[in-house]
């Protein structure tokens, strides 16, 4: 019986662990240690925004031109990274905010609810001059749960490689994976981010480019490929990049192009995994797992929850199966708030 694939681990990779007598539940003695070394320092981050999202009710879009009047206002903090975190306790891994705090108005909000969350941001030069507000997000909900986004930009678009490097040694060497996401990647801060993907080989990266998966530029997008990032979209972004028009065939092709594993989530049918062999097999093995239809109040943040609660299974060594199934629960249960 073929052993189970953990989440971005390669075929070979999975062979040598198969060798291994090193398995889940069943520590060798030297990894025993090293886990204990590190047992209080996450194993996981989130480099991207805390921002402050204003989410507004609304029967359809406004047509060019009109008011209109929403059923319901809620205000919140938000953000990819803020979101993955909190699914990833969710499935009980701890992760690390790799998000960066501004000065201003919305700064004030997320300061607040950070530390109401007890959850620590990415420290910044507080005595550096203009440093800039977080951003914030406006979305549109519709009764089926869909959300529209405009996004005001803010400090989570502007990283340094002064940032990370601050980070302690023994953080960094702890982590194994990380997630980054197409809206902060696109600047020019996105440069620091894949620098410390680079500088830093043993972290494995999650890449969830969202909505702006078209906006990184070709030579961001070969520094991802080279760093055989887990790219993690939904159906609608996988075929704007790809141009199928499929879901299933879109991440068949961008797993064959990449030669790295692509994450689908697809809505009420659930997600899939797209995960290519190792070496000169070009085949893609393809991993569907449906989920239990739920009536959404809103789909904001559903895609994040999906990736921060993905990469937790995938950090604690689930197979793809688990690790899609529990991602899809942690997403629907983030649909009904």
């Amino acid at each position: 019986m073929k052993r189970a694939m953990r989440p971005g681990t390669s075929e070979a990779g999975q062979a040598a662990e198969a060798n291994s007598p090193t398995v889940v539940g069943r520590k060798a003695a030297g990894q025993a240690e090293t886990e204990a070394a590190f047992s209080t320092r996450p194993a996981l981050a989130a480099i991207g925004a805390v921002m402050v999202d204003v989410s507004f009710d609304v029967a359809r879009l406004p047509r060019s031109g009109e008011g209109i009047v929403p059923a319901g206002v809620k205000t919140a903090l938000g953000g990819c990274a803020l979101n993955a975190v909190a699914a990833a306790r969710k499935a009980g891994c701890p992760m690390r905010l790799l998000a960066p705090l501004g000065s201003g108005v919305f700064a004030s909000i997320v300061r607040d609810g950070l530390r109401e969350a007890d959850v620590e941001p990415l420290a910044v030069d507080a005595c550096a001059a203009d440093i800039p507000d977080n951003g914030a997000c406006v979305c549109l909900v519709e009764p089926d749960g869909q959300r529209t986004m405009i996004t005001v930009p803010g400090i989570e678009r502007c990283f340094e490689k002064a940032w990370f490097d601050a980070l302690a040694p023994a953080d960094v060497a702890a982590l194994r994976g990380a997630l980054a996401c197409g809206y902060e990647l696109e600047t020019d801060g996105g440069d620091a981010i894949l620098g410390f993907f680079e500088a830093h080989p043993h972290i494995r990266m999650f890449y969830a480019p969202g909505p702006r998966v078209c906006d990184v530029s070709a030579g961001r997008l070969a520094r991802i490929r080279s760093l055989g990032a887990v790219w993690h979209l939904n159906d609608q972004e996988v075929c704007a990049f790809t141009g199928a028009s499929d879901p299933r065939e879109a991440g068949m092709a961008l797993a064959q192009e990449y030669r790295a594993p692509v994450i689908v989530t697809a809505g009420a049918d659930g997600s899939y995994a797209f995960v290519p062999a190792a070496g000169a097999d070009a085949s893609v093995r393809v991993v569907h797992v449906p989920t239990e239809p739920v009536e959404p109040v809103s789909t904001v943040g559903a895609g994040d929850a999906h990736l921060g609660a993905f990469a937790a299974a995938w950090s604690l060594g689930a197979a793809w199966e688990d690790a899609l199934a529990l991602a899809n629960r942690i997403a629907a249960e983030a649909c009904l708030s």
